[in-house]
């Protein structure tokens, strides 16, 4: 990326964050107790207005958002200007007039005497009229300053009247072109929602809202947001520190100010106050996360990415979804600081989970592999202890400072399942190196695995439904809402009806596939003898075989796990066993698991 593109893009960025810095300010908004109804509802209409228009604005290309930024600018500085004149050029004055010999009661002016204040005057009227000409790309203007004092002339007793005046032609400029740039967005909007539409029928939804991610650059903007908003908060408490010794000691002094506990807690707390700033703090927590996947994937000596973006993106969404549930930004500071640090605790151990998912299948190639290499078998090794003692280390300390609650139940769940699924990991690693140093053919490895696969399954399942359980009490009994209904009947539906039927599935796959595999003929010596062949799906040597009904020879294992696949001969593609065949062999071998 070229350094032009690259400041493109910082600019992009930061056009993108004012609008969200308007909408977190909307969210803090809090109404008087004693304010009356109608007051209440027209402050709610304002605020839902200059929402709508935020969110718009957000949305915009950024050659419109920046058109947009120059009218909001035009007008700044228009305000300014009038204030400029009204307040600093005379101060305290309700009768000034740029004739600097007299004012309207013939004694002599305060810049008279004061030729300096009187040339920065000119100098700053001046540049703002020329800022103002150039946002509006428009010539032959008339100058803020100069139009003042032509209009005092000719209303030389009307100060405040001339003062008006003299803002009131750039602002019908300005108001001029924002009439003439709605009129125009009208006018195109049909058109640019016809072409939204095109675009979302012809590329799809998840193709489009991808594009829209990337063209808003929606992460960078929230990470951005917070750091802006992070820096509001410690200016804010340095501001208050240097004012409080100022008020002890009568003396300005910016180094009476510390990094302490109630600064992390005010950060934290403050990080989480509003929707808006949940996003910056999810979006900043996805980049911390997303780094701690890489530098699990160092230590793992994995190369792949997609696992190192997933890590931060999971648990933003997951600490957003907490968020949600447990009602966060409507607590009070206190309360939200617990809450946060329950949040982490849950968030911790779904990270621990998360690695597992990174570890296990680098496990699983290390032994399948026969791998001599023993950087691949310490690596994962290495981090299945750690995926162990972290969490046990984790239990010990909040059984030791918490009481019994559901919070600590469903902590005291994630981490009991992540041991569990560590163990399950390191079993069916333990068999694999088994077989890879047997001589023969382990006919029986392929049923192990399953077994101690289907424990684990089993055991995750029944951790399903104890969380379903905990979450369906704490929602009758400690704090219910929609979203954590919502999210209950989520959790209902992929953890435990999707895992339940999926588990179902497989059994009965198997079950057939025994049954279909007990009806076949079995080899007898002679006839592997006579045969002298190997399998053809393993190429290892039979010393035990089944025979298809097109006298091919094959594992019993081997076959079953073809079976899984599809119905016919590896060989010739024969259909093995037909339906009735199926049925009969299921009657006769029911108990066969």
């Amino acid at each position: 990326m070229s350094w032009r593109s690259g400041t493109e893009v910082v600019i992009d960025i930061l056009c993108r964050v004012p609008p969200l810095l308007v909408l977190d300010k909307i969210f803090c908004f809090r109404f008087d107790d004693d304010a009356a109804l109608q007051e209440i509802l027209l402050w709610i209409f304002l605020l839902f207005i200059l929402g709508a228009g935020m969110v718009v604005l957000f949305f915009l290309p950024i050659q419109q958002l920046q058109e947009a930024y120059s009218y909001v600018m035009s007008l700044g500085l228009l305000v300014l200007s009038h204030w400029w004149s009204t307040k600093i050029i005379a101060p305290g004055s309700t009768a000034f007039s740029l004739n600097l010999n007299y004012n309207s009661s013939g004694s002599p002016h305060p810049l008279a005497d004061d030729p300096s204040t009187l040339m920065a005057s000119a100098v700053v009227q001046i540049s703002l009229a020329q800022l103002f000409i150039a946002l509006r790309t428009t010539a032959a203007v008339l100058s803020l300053p100069l139009t003042h004092a032509v209009l005092h002339r000719i209303l030389p007793d009307s100060i405040p009247l001339t003062l008006l005046l003299s803002s009131l032609l750039p602002f019908l400029l300005l108001v001029g072109d924002w009439i003439n740039a709605f009129i125009v967005w009208v006018l195109d909007l049909p058109r640019a929602l016809k072409l939204e539409v095109a675009t979302l029928q012809a590329v799809g939804v998840s193709e489009y809202f991808s594009h829209q991610w990337e063209r808003l650059q929606i992460p960078h903007v929230l990470r951005t947001l917070f750091v802006v908003r992070l820096l509001f908060i410690v200016g804010a408490h340095v501001q208050e520190s240097v004012y409080h010794h100022f008020m002890r000691t009568a003396a300005v002094d910016f180094s009476q100010w510390e990094v302490n506990w109630e600064l992390a807690a005010q950060l934290l707390a403050r990080s989480c106050e509003t929707w808006v700033s949940l996003l910056g703090f999810s979006a900043m927590l996805s980049l911390a996360t997303s780094y701690l996947g890489v530098f699990a994937g160092w230590l793992l000596g994995s190369d792949t990415d997609e696992d190192h973006r997933n890590v931060g993106t999971i648990t933003a969404v997951l600490f957003f979804i907490l968020a949600l549930q447990t009602g966060l930004t409507g607590m009070e500071v206190e309360k939200r600081l617990v809450r946060l640090y329950r949040n982490f605790c849950l968030l911790s151990t779904a990270i621990l989970h998360f690695i597992h998912s990174m570890v296990n299948p680098l496990l699983m190639n290390a032994s399948a592999s026969r791998s001599v290499v023993v950087a691949n078998h310490v690596r994962p090794l290495a981090m299945c202890l750690l995926l162990v003692v972290c969490p046990m280390l984790l239990l010990v300390y909040l059984w030791q400072q918490h009481t019994l609650s559901t919070w600590l139940l469903a902590v005291s769940a994630f981490c009991v399942e992540i041991i569990i699924k560590v163990f399950i990991s390191l079993t069916v690693y333990a068999l694999f190196m088994i077989d890879a140093y047997k001589e023969t053919f382990w006919e029986k490895l392929d049923d192990y695995v399953y077994y101690v696969q289907s424990t684990g399954s089993t055991i995750e399942f029944l951790f399903g439904i104890f969380l379903f359980c905990n979450g369906a009490w704490i929602m009758l009994f400690e704090s219910g809402g929609a979203i954590r209904a919502l999210m209950m009947c989520i959790h209902a539906y992929f953890n435990i009806w999707l895992q339940a039927k999926e588990g179902w599935r497989v059994f009965i796959n198997r079950r057939r596939a025994v049954a279909r595999i007990a009806a076949l003929d079995e080899a007898t010596q002679e006839q592997l003898d006579e045969h002298g062949d190997v399998c053809a799906i393993c190429y290892q040597e039979l010393t035990a075989a089944r025979i298809t009904r097109c006298k091919h020879f094959f594992h019993a294992v081997c076959l079953r796990k073809w079976l899984y696949v599809q119905d016919r001969c590896p060989l010739c593609h024969t259909i093995i066993c037909t339906d009735n065949e199926d049925t009969a062999a299921e009657d006769t071998d029911g108990g066969v698991n």
